[in-house]
Order: structure tokens, then C-alpha cells, then sequence
């Protein structure tokens, strides 16, 4: 969790592991670990507890498409369960998808603040491809 993501906590009232697993967009990488991945847009998933997830979004994301997929991966877990979406940067907790603006809002400030550091670079990748760029020189700090 750095200046290259936005990070978020999902907690639920039932044990989350079997909902990751019966969502098809959501795929598998170990029992840990799952991600999101489309064209336009990569999600982190990371299994912290029976009841608890981590969510990474690299801010090089194209916005829209990766706010669209957060909404509706939101969505999709509260439509299963009670839980909340806590966002780690600026603290606030959700717990309905109309209350998504502010997830939006943070995010774009957590973008803009990218932008000043790393430029307009857009690409739908994960940290690990995000950190390769970074230490080929393919992306540098401005």
C-alpha cells in the first residue's frame, strides 16, 4: 500500500471466500490471492480473514472502467451479505452502492495525486506489472 494504489477493506457478516469463488468475473490465483482483470481495468482481491478482503486498485487504471468494476464488485458482495467497503486513504465507510460517490471522489483525488508524481500514465495492470515498469525505467517519477 503505497502512493501507486488505492486500497480498501471489505468486511462482511458471513465468511467471503465462497462468494469470491461463485462470482465468474472474480478469478482465483491461489487461496489467498484473486483479482479482477479485464481490457480496461485490474482489481487486486487479497483474502485477509473468513470474513475480511483486501482490495488494490493500481491508480494507472483507466478511472471509469476501474470505478465501474469497484461499484459493481460492491454490488455484487452486498447483495450477498451484510458488510462495508472502507476506503484506507481517506477513512470513510460504505455500506450501500448509492453511497459510491464517495469512494469516487477519494479515488480521483488518490489519482491526481499519482499523476503529480508518476505523469498521465493509464494502463489496466496489477502492482506487480505496475513495480516492473517502475524498475525498468519504463515509468519514471517526474
Amino acid at each position: 500500500m503505497g502512493l501507486e494504489s488505492a486500497n480498501y477493506t471489505f468486511c462482511s457478516e458471513k465468511e467471503i471466500k465462497e462468494l469470491l469463488n461463485s462470482n465468474i468475473e472474480i478469478v482465483k490465483k491461489n487461496e489467498k490471492l484473486y483479482f479482477i482483470n479485464s481490457e480496461s481495468s485490474f482489481i487486486e482481491i487479497e483474502v485477509l480473514s473468513k470474513k475480511c478482503i483486501s482490495i488494490q486498485i493500481v491508480l494507472c487504471n483507466p478511472i471509469d472502467q476501474v470505478l465501474k468494476k469497484l461499484e459493481d464488485l460492491l454490488a455484487f458482495m452486498l447483495l450477498e451479505n451484510e458488510g462495508s467497503l472502507k476506503d484506507m486513504y481517506s477513512k470513510v465507510k460504505i455500506s450501500s452502492v448509492f453511497e459510491m460517490y464517495l469512494i469516487r471522489d477519494s479515488y480521483r483525488k488518490q489519482q491526481f495525486r499519482f499523476q503529480t508524481i508518476y505523469g498521465n500514465y493509464i494502463n489496466a495492470i496489477d502492482s506487480d506489472g505496475f513495480y516492473k515498469l517502475v524498475d525498468s525505467g519504463r515509468i519514471k517519477r517526474l
